[in-house]
């Protein structure tokens, strides 16, 4: 699962950043409020709880969880 970095400056760090471009992820810094920025993620995100999660109880166990991430993205 995705989740934000606890402080701005994970985010910003050079170790963060080199895991970014080993992962070929590009960052993003652009000010904070810009609704733009995080846009896609957003969009993203909200189409795989539709198609992925909605209606679903819970995963059985991680396995299960990481098998149905993968079927949905791929």
């Amino acid at each position: 699962m995705l989740q934000r970095p606890l402080e701005p400056k994970q985010y910003t760090s050079k170790a963060f950043a080199a895991a970014c471009a080993a992962a070929g992820v590009r960052q993003s810094m652009s000010k904070v409020g810009t609704s733009a920025d995080n846009a896609l993620a957003e969009s993203f995100n909200a189409t795989f709880k539709r198609e992925t999660l909605q209606g679903r109880r819970a995963f059985t166990d991680e396995r299960d969880a990481r098998l149905t991430v993968t079927v949905q993205v791929t």
